[in-house]
């Protein structure tokens, strides 16, 4: 049996074809990509809108309250390995005269107790914020201050305190947990973290 060649009118369609289906594949690409664009920005812009929304809400809480410490809420739920955020807002009260106006204040937050089990996975839960944070006179800042749960960590309901110091960041004392020097407490806030296996 002898082939026949395939002729060139074959070969220049096979050649439009791949053509157009490229083409497409990559205006179908970009439509896409379009799209998925513009849902983020609308996404970010959300929660831009959301964020401050709760630092106003923070703020007007502290300057109706007079508490020089404020969180948008004291209890946070949250799995293993998840990550959630808090705000909350330090009021300057300080009577003392800087030549700027402004304090600087030393922050940290801790667990200190286990509402199920004594001493156990206090240090499962891990936080993130500014150690220290400069705040004008009369005036309140808003942080953020990132909860997070370990992978193994224990299922309870934990204790934990952010401490707010003047003057020098906290230390840890020989009994545990943190303490500011002598005369520096500015406030220490209580707050809860649960963490859930689902």
């Amino acid at each position: 049996m002898k082939l026949r060649p395939i002729g060139k009118k074959a070969d220049l369609s096979l050649s439009i074809n791949a053509i157009v289906i490229l083409i497409l594949a990559i205006t179908m690409l970009g439509l896409g990509l379009g799209f998925l664009r513009g849902t983020f920005k609308k996404t970010t812009a959300q929660f831009a809108e959301v964020a401050e929304t709760v630092k106003e809400q923070i703020i007007d809480k502290i300057k109706s309250s007079n508490e020089k410490v404020a969180f948008d809420r004291l209890d946070i739920s949250l799995k293993r390995s998840e990550d959630k955020e808090l705000f909350y807002g330090i009021r300057n009260v300080l009577q003392t005269t800087t030549t700027t106006g402004t304090d600087i204040f030393y922050i940290k937050a801790f667990c200190d107790k286990a509402l199920k089990t004594t001493g156990v996975g206090l240090l499962d839960v891990g936080f993130q914020t500014f150690s220290d944070w400069e705040v004008k006179q009369g005036e309140v800042e808003v942080l953020k201050l990132i909860v997070s749960a370990k992978p193994g960590a224990t299922l309870d309901t934990y204790s934990c305190n952010l401490l707010v110091c003047t003057g020098a960041a906290p230390t840890v004392p020989t009994g545990g947990g943190f303490a500011c020097g002598a005369n520096q407490e500015y406030v220490i806030k209580k707050f809860f973290v649960t963490v859930s296996a689902t």
